[in-house]
């Protein structure tokens, strides 16, 4: 009897011991991205590789161990699945997590998101100009880039109002006027709303508009006299 148990045991476990050996051969999946680092905004391919028919479990954890992505899908009819996980302004910087799991095997890959690099705005307002009459505000866009801008300026006591767009020239300077209508402190905000090389980027500063020509700066051209 203990003989037959034995030879019963020994002829159920090699199909099985067989299959699971012919599975690990296969190597049954291999997970990879398009490139190493990221900036946000950038959208991050990832392609999967297994065998036809696998059913595959993939999860994407940012930096700080939360889930940002979670599926499931079947690698059919193809053996190669290529995903796209795109990363949002404000995706959090550091290295993400990616893990595929088909069966009990289990495969990870990283990528780093890095920020992107933001321009610096500086405005140069009047500090006082007369009431009624144009002034100029000067601006800077450090390390000195051309970009489209839009300006906007607040009066005293009312809400934020468009002025238009301004670019800025190849060496980063801009100039654009300003005509208070009536006294008291002006804000005036510049903003750039980034592209896919930099992030959003903006600048405020205040000017004050009085009745009195006394308080403002008169510049005249030399020669005039």
């Amino acid at each position: 009897m203990s003989t037959r148990i034995g030879f019963f045991s020994a002829a159920f476990l090699f199909p099985v011991l067989l299959l699971a050996s012919t599975a690990s051969a296969q190597a049954p999946l291999t997970i990879f991205t398009d490139s190493e680092t990221y900036k946000q905004g950038d959208v991050v391919e990832i392609t999967l590789q297994g065998p036809i028919g696998a059913e595959v479990v993939l999860e994407v954890k940012d930096p700080l161990g939360g889930v940002v992505d979670s599926r499931y899908m079947v690698l059919f009819p193809e053996k190669t699945v290529t995903l796209k996980l795109p990363l949002g302004e404000e995706a959090r910087e550091g290295v993400y997590t990616v893990t595929a799991s088909v069966l009990a095997y289990t495969v990870q890959t990283t990528f780093t998101v890095m920020r992107k690099p933001s321009p610096i705005i500086v405005l140069a307002p009047p500090g006082r100009c007369p009431v009624g009459e144009e002034t100029v505000v000067i601006g800077f866009v450090y390390p000195g880039l051309s970009l489209p801008l839009e300006v906007h300026i607040k009066p005293p006591d009312g809400d934020w109002l468009p002025m238009g767009g301004v670019q800025s020239n190849a060496s980063g300077w801009l100039t654009f006027s300003v005509k208070p209508e009536s006294e008291g402190v002006y804000e005036v905000r510049v903003e750039y709303r980034g592209s896919p090389e930099l992030a959003p980027a903006a600048a405020m500063a205040n000017f004050t508009a009085t009745f009195s020509k006394l308080l403002g700066c008169q510049v005249e051209p030399i020669g005039t006299k």
